[in-house]
């Protein structure tokens, strides 16, 4: 989905190269037919009502008024899903780095040999009783 606005140019269509504000001069039910035919089309409420000061026979229908809200509905969800993910992604990497760190340091400082040394307080008359 994609918001236009007045001076968006259109990459699609007959108008293809013009912007909303020179469609809504010349043939303002183009606007009207992207609407109620292309998914990805949405102008919010400013662009309606800055197309309508170019062009006063231009306002939306109330059917495009509710098309329109929950294209933008669905775009928000969209819009918070892709933020949750990406944040989701981040403070995963986050914790693997932080762990990659931690035994990576770990292992470059400190053998298990170390670890034994300082578990028996370097006695090497000391052992583990497992039973």
């Amino acid at each position: 989905m994609k918001f236009y606005e007045i001076d968006t140019e259109l990459t699609f269509g007959k108008h293809s190269g013009k912007t909303l504000r020179e469609i809504v001069e010349i043939e303002y039910s183009y606007i009207h037919w992207c609407l109620n035919n292309i998914d990805h089309f949405i102008i919010d409420g400013y662009t309606a009502n800055q197309l309508n000061k170019v062009n006063s026979s231009f306002s939306l229908w109330d059917e495009e008024k509710i098309i329109l809200k929950e294209r933008i509905e669905e775009y928000m969800y969209e819009q918070n899903l892709k933020m949750e993910l990406e944040m989701s992604d981040v403070s995963t990497y986050q914790a693997h780095s932080n762990e990659d760190d931690f035994y990576e340091e770990d292992s470059d400082d400190y053998s298990d040999d170390d670890y034994l040394n300082d578990a028996f307080d370097g006695d090497e008359d000391a052992y583990w009783n497992i039973d």
